[in-house]
C-alpha cells in the first residue's frame, strides 16, 4: 500500500515594500504650502499596496494619509523657519504587505515677508492726543516703532499682530509718520509706507471787558482782553 504524505506546511510571507518621500525643490518662506509626496513599492509583485502613510516632522508624526495608487502626498504651509527632516512611514493594513520607512529628507524654510501698514487721523491740534494704529502681517510678533520722520515716538510690543501709540508730542506743522516692524523669527521686518499729518495751531478767541463797563467822561476805566486757546487763558490789561 502506498504510503500517506504528511501535512505540508507553507508560509506566504508579506510582501516586502520600499516607501520614499520627496519633498519641495528648494526652499520654501515661511507660511507657503510646502508639499511631500511618499511612493510606496511592493519588491518583488505587481500589486499596489493599500493603507496609510505617516508623515513624521522632526520626530513629530503631523499627518497619516491614505494611499492612492501607491502614493500619498502631504502638505504643510506651518512649519517653522530653520531645517526640517522628513520621513513618511507605511502602516499596511491587511492586504499582506510588509512596513517600510522612507530615508528622511531634508526641507529648509527661510523667514517670510512682512507687511506693515499705518493708519492716524490726517489732521489734528497742538498738544491734541493722537493715536497711531499699526497692523502687520498676519501671525505677525514683536515691537512696533512709531516714528515722526527719523524721530522716535515710541515702542509698543504687538497683540494679535497690531500695535497703538497715543502721543501728543507733536507740534504744529506738517509731519511724515512712520511704523517700523521688528520682524521675528519667522517674519522678516517691514516699514510702513509714510503717512502724512498736519497739526494745526489752536484756534484763539479774544473778549475784551472794562471796569466800570459805562464810565464817565475824565474816569479812570480799567480795559481786559482775554485771549482763550484750548482752555487756557492769557490776560491784558490796560488803563
Amino acid at each position: 500500500a502506498a504510503a500517506a504524505s504528511g501535512p505540508l506546511t507553507h508560509t506566504v510571507s508579506a510582501a516586502t515594500t520600499a516607501t520614499a518621500v520627496v519633498g519641495p525643490v528648494g526652499s520654501t518662506t515661511y507660511g507657503q504650502p510646502a508639499a511631500f509626496s511618499a511612493t510606496v513599492a511592493s519588491l518583488g509583485t505587481p500589486a499596489f499596496p493599500t493603507g496609510p502613510v505617516a508623515f513624521t516632522v522632526d520626530g513629530t508624526q503631523l499627518s497619516v494619509v491614505p494611499l492612492v495608487a501607491g502614493g500619498a502626498t502631504f502638505t504643510s504651509s506651518t512649519l517653522g523657519t530653520g531645517g526640517h527632516t522628513v520621513n513618511g512611514s507605511y502602516l499596511p493594513d491587511s492586504t499582506g504587505f510588509a512596513a517600510s520607512t522612507s530615508p528622511a529628507v531634508s526641507h529648509l524654510v527661510a523667514q517670510g515677508p512682512s507687511t506693515t501698514t499705518l493708519t492716524a487721523p490726517a489732521t489734528a491740534l497742538a498738544g491734541q492726543t493722537v493715536v497711531l494704529h499699526a497692523v502687520t502681517t498676519t501671525g505677525g510678533t514683536g515691537t512696533i516703532t512709531f516714528r515722526d520722520g527719523l524721530q522716535s515716538l515710541g515702542i509698543v510690543t504687538l497683540v494679535g499682530g497690531a500695535a497703538d501709540l497715543a502721543t501728543s508730542a507733536l507740534a504744529a506743522g506738517p509731519h511724515q509718520l512712520f511704523a517700523d516692524y521688528s520682524g521675528d523669527s519667522n517674519l522678516a521686518g517691514s516699514a510702513s509706507a509714510s503717512l502724512p499729518i498736519t497739526v494745526q495751531r489752536n484756534p484763539t478767541s479774544i473778549s475784551l471787558g472794562s471796569r466800570p463797563s459805562s464810565p464817565v467822561d475824565g474816569q479812570t476805566t480799567t480795559v481786559r482782553a482775554t485771549v482763550t486757546s484750548s482752555g487756557s487763558m492769557r490776560c491784558m490789561m490796560r488803563t
